[in-house]
């Protein structure tokens, strides 16, 4: 679909087939062996999501713009990606069009595993031309001191966010950063359960 500006917006799970490829993800080690059931908020173009569903998660993925939810949910039903295993994966997700403090107002204490955010950063990331599309639909509103609360009530174990590597977000939450040396995002989280 083309935008205002000559923008272009379509589904592609490009950068999610490259990561469950490479073997390793640094989302997926923080989340361990365990199969564990998680919102995403922030979906986005879904690769995060895929990732997550490819490894055998329950995704329930949140998207405010109706456009994009629109566009990515179809793709997920409908993207052929060649491998089996994956295209159940992406069937797999449940998707929601709605703001993620809206939806965690609606849910009961403690009723997911891993609630995980991925805001627009704060700083343009120039190589990311992934997102290009994205850019002008995007909803840019920054975490909040209520949607961190609420999510810390819905989740049981964690909440994880990858953010710019400049970004203050993980201080002014309280999210431990783990760092990435010489990438420009980082991976932080808020143990709410310790595992045995």
């Amino acid at each position: 679909m083309t935008l205002r500006g000559g923008q272009v917006l379509f589904f592609h799970p490009d950068t999610a087939m490259l990561r469950i490829k490479s073997g390793r993800d640094p989302l997926l080690e923080l989340l361990g062996k365990e199969k564990q059931s998680i919102i995403d908020c922030t979906m986005g173009l879904g690769s995060d999501s895929i990732v997550l569903a490819s490894a055998g998660h329950r995704v329930t993925a949140l998207e405010s713009s109706k456009l994009v939810h629109f566009i990515v949910s179809r793709g997920l039903q409908d993207f052929d990606s060649g491998l089996q295993e994956v295209n159940r994966a992406m069937k797999s997700i449940q998707t929601i069009w709605t703001d993620s403090l809206t939806y965690l107002k609606g849910q009961i204490d403690k009723s997911v595993d891993v609630i995980y955010f991925d805001p627009m950063f704060s700083e343009e990331i120039k190589e990311s031309q992934n997102l290009s599309g994205l850019s002008t639909l995007a909803d840019r509103s920054r975490l909040t001191e209520e949607i961190v609360s609420e999510a810390k009530r819905v989740a049981r174990k964690k909440l994880i966010i990858k953010a710019h590597f400049r970004d203050q977000v993980f201080e002014e939450f309280g999210f431990k950063r783990h760092v990435r040396p010489n990438q420009k995002f980082h991976y932080g989280e808020i143990i709410l359960e310790e595992e045995v």
